[in-house]
């Protein structure tokens, strides 16, 4: 039985060749919540006189954001957002593809999109068992891979969320589906932020989510892929 609803998008604020960083994230909350939640982003979306909330459109001004990032706290949802440091990344891939042979998979937007997923489902430990969450994702050339690695996710990951998961689409146009503006929001705000050096002080709608405690941030760098590479080596060993 779908009972929560989670809405993700990612960004590298440019071409992902040319980016330090890349952000996939989103927000998760109950299935009730989201069209009041729509109503008020829509309002919003009035009183600042544009069509839809844009990160790369309105970055010309960061309390754009910030007035959203107001929104998104009148309600009870919750975020996540894994940023991937991309260098340590292009370091430590050909040893990561040499040890895991999988190569799609350690690619940065399925590795921050499995932490999505597991945050999303993890949210609904407490619930009853029958109860799961859908995952809407924006419509980017990733999302035929998502589908794929969320297919192997269920099918392949022996872990008790798992029951967790329901539907995932990944086509969603976010001018029709407005949540995924939130989460692009989320993953534009964390990009930059990271872009700019991890001060959030520039960020004021970062300021504001974080200060909330309502939005995780998971940062992936060198420390991480050591680890991986570790563990992969040392994977059935005493």
């Amino acid at each position: 039985m779908l009972t929560f609803k989670a809405f993700g998008d990612e960004s590298t604020g440019r071409k992902i060749a040319e980016a330090k960083f890349y952000a996939l994230g989103g927000f998760v909350g109950p299935i009730e919540v989201w069209p009041d939640f729509e109503s008020a982003w829509k309002r919003q979306l009035d009183i600042e006189d544009i069509p839809a909330f844009e990160s790369a459109s309105c970055a010309h001004d960061p309390q754009i954001a910030a007035r959203f990032a107001d929104v998104i706290l009148r309600f009870a949802i919750i975020g996540h957002v894994t940023a991937v440091a991309l260098s340590p990344l292009r370091r430590f891939q050909t040893k990561i593809i040499e040890l895991l042979g999988q190569k799609r998979r350690n690619e940065p937007h399925l590795i921050a999109f499995r932490s999505f997923v597991q945050f999303a489902a993890i949210r609904l430990a407490d619930r009853p068992l029958d109860e799961q969450v859908a995952f809407v994702m924006h419509r980017h050339g990733y999302g035929f891979l998502c589908s794929a690695i969320y297919d192997d996710i269920i099918k392949n990951l022996d872990v008790p969320w798992i029951q967790r998961l329901g539907t995932i689409t990944t086509n969603a146009d976010e001018r029709l589906v407005v949540p995924i503006q939130a989460a692009d929001l989320l993953a534009y705000e964390t990009w930059r932020w990271k872009e700019d050096g991890g001060t959030r002080n520039t960020r004021p709608a970062m300021q504001k989510l974080i200060a909330s405690r309502r939005v995780s941030v998971l940062a992936l760098s060198t420390g991480f892929f050591k680890k991986l590479i570790y563990n992969a080596k040392h994977a059935g060993t005493s």
